[in-house]
């Protein structure tokens, strides 16, 4: 969990489901789990590069209040 949140958070889904065949796994959750680690191996040169003139951070969010008119 620690790559999950710390450094991968791309692989966050899977990781997630994994998880909960921790304690009864098969071998297909066994070859699931070698094919992220051979995704971990084979990206661990790739980066977001941000930059440029101006960076602009654009969020959207539901406020409604849960269709409360009075808030």
């Amino acid at each position: 969990m620690y790559i999950v949140l710390g450094t991968h958070p791309d692989i966050a889904y899977v990781v997630s489901c994994l998880s909960c065949f921790l304690d009864c796994y098969h071998a297909e959750h066994w070859h699931a789990t070698i094919c992220i680690i051979h995704y971990l191996k084979g990206t661990h040169m790739l980066l977001l590069v941000l930059g440029g003139d101006s960076i602009k951070l654009i969020g959207f969010t539901n406020s409604d209040y849960a269709n409360n008119p009075d808030t």
